[in-house]
């Protein structure tokens, strides 16, 4: 079955090189590989990463940017640069249809470039769950963090949860925060699960035409809560299979609170958008947890200034 790699980069193409040949080696079925890569970077003045790993490239014209055709590592690959930086959400969306239409795949398999595999893979293991479980649109994996924290399985959070506690315990000093422990991930068994991690996702091409993708409004954060929500209105779900275990290490994953201070606010939105659209939230508890965030903001905010002039981290 014919599998396209989607890789949604932004400044970090030698990674993303890197990760190919790393895929290259350890995916055992590699040569029913395609893969899309979308730079994300509109600030990017050449291409001279993608160009000195694909000699063989050819430029195509394109409307909405620019795009080579060429061969990494023994695989066809069209890299496209964007014009502007379209997000996640979008990125997969570009390159999904880029795949669609030049490699016809039966499957997509979205991915970070900063996944490891500790053993050769096939991903015949994952495309073995879509004929075993019909309405299975998404198939995950295994991923465990280069710090020991499991990432999939996924379930919803609860509303007050997600919208309020959750960034009013970012105003303790870490050591004071309180986190539930989520002991069930560890121990989850193959099966569907509310949503799954998209830092390493196989979609079933077919399903994922019909759900027509990922949704476009998202920016960062929450794209795959909200994918699921897609893929249940018609019937489908997200599955979660322990046979394949990967490290999913997070150089290159956009943090929300380790990361720039507007991500906070990217990932409250995100969320905010999520369970007003799916939730039902009344317009009322609306307004009180924007009210609550705003007032979070600016004290995390201060708090923020204050650690970075006395030179801590927190």
């Amino acid at each position: 079955m014919k599998t396209s790699l989607i890789i949604v980069d932004y400044k970090t193409m030698n990674d993303t090189i890197a990760y190919l040949e790393h895929c290259s080696r350890m995916i055992r079925d590699w040569r029913d590989v395609s893969v899309v890569i979308i730079d994300n970077d509109p600030a990017l003045k050449d291409s001279s990463d993608f160009m000195t790993a694909c000699k063989n490239a050819k430029r195509i014209e394109v409307k909405n940017g620019s795009m080579w055709e060429g061969t990494l590592f023994g695989r066809p690959v069209y890299y496209v640069r964007t014009l502007t930086n379209l997000g996640l959400a979008k990125g997969n969306n570009m390159g999904a249809a880029i795949a669609h239409k030049y490699f016809e795949p039966d499957y997509l398999l979205f991915s970070n470039n900063d996944i490891r595999f500790p053993e050769p893979v096939s991903l015949k293991t994952l495309q073995q769950v879509f004929a075993e479980n019909p309405e299975a649109a998404a198939v995950g994996p295994a991923i465990t963090t280069d710090k020991g924290e499991c990432q999939n399985p996924a379930r919803f959070v609860r509303v007050k949860s997600a919208l309020t506690r959750y960034y009013w315990n970012l105003l303790l000093p870490k050591s004071m925060r309180k986190h539930k422990r989520e002991d069930w991930i560890e121990q989850a068994q193959d099966g569907f699960y509310d949503y799954i991690s998209g830092s390493f996702v196989m979609i079933d091409m077919q399903k994922f035409v019909e759900i027509k993708g990922f949704d476009p409004s998202t920016v960062l954060f929450m794209e795959m809560p909200i994918l699921s929500m897609r893929m249940e209105q018609l019937g489908y779900r997200m599955y979660y299979t322990g046979k394949i275990q990967l490290i999913h290490n997070q150089r290159n994953t956009s943090d929300p609170i380790g990361g720039p201070i507007r991500h906070i606010r990217f990932d409250y939105q995100a969320k905010q958008q999520f369970y007003v659209k799916y939730g039902h939230l009344p317009m009322a508890y609306v307004l009180g947890t924007v009210l609550s965030f705003e007032i979070f903001f600016s004290l995390f905010w201060i708090k923020k200034t204050v650690l970075n002039l006395l030179g801590i981290r927190g």
